[in-house]
């Protein structure tokens, strides 16, 4: 195992790291969310497919806050469609620090496949609502349909529709 292999094996921590390519008008942040997502796990039990939704939603609302720079709080959530097996909804809110905490209701009587589709877990004609809610300043809300066949594919489709901002965001999340 190489020093960096090593280093990345060891890492349990959480980081959120920005990066600028000045002559290609480039920029972003990569995070990585260890202990925060460990605990978000351990507060629920909730089923496999439902946990990997809020991993996904954790890194997206992450992304978004340390993009902002207005001291607010966050929050990122699925309001779910209609399908038999649909949530009805899935939240992260996210303090001006990054911690954040996440809830989810879903359906009474409902088994959840555990490796149901994403499409299948927020259901048809769901919806991905970002709000900011700034200590000093108008609150704002952007609601755009859950397009896509995953998260990082919503948010694609919220910053292209709503914020008309060419945008291409990567989640990988493994509980």
């Amino acid at each position: 195992m190489t020093d960096m292999q090593d280093l990345l094996t060891k890492n349990t921590s959480d980081s959120v790291v920005r990066f600028l390519f000045n002559r290609h008008g480039v920029r972003g942040e990569i995070c990585e969310l260890n202990n925060s997502v460990k605990a978000l796990l351990a507060e629920h039990h909730y089923p496999a497919c439902v946990n990997a939704l809020l991993l996904e939603l954790s890194a997206a609302a992450v992304l978004i806050a340390a993009t902002l720079k207005a001291d607010a709080q966050i929050m990122v959530q699925v309001q779910g469609g209609r399908g038999e097996h649909a949530i009805r909804y899935a939240l992260i809110n996210i303090n001006e620090d990054l911690s954040f905490y996440s809830s989810a209701l879903l359906q009474d009587n409902v088994t959840y496949a555990p490796q149901q589709s994403f499409k299948e877990t927020v259901g048809e004609g769901a919806s991905l609502i970002i709000s900011v809610f700034p200590k000093d300043g108008n609150k704002w809300q952007g609601i755009v349909p859950l397009d896509g066949d995953n998260t990082a594919q919503a948010l694609e489709g919220y910053f292209r529709n709503s914020e008309q901002l060419n945008t291409r965001v990567f989640i990988f999340a493994d509980a």
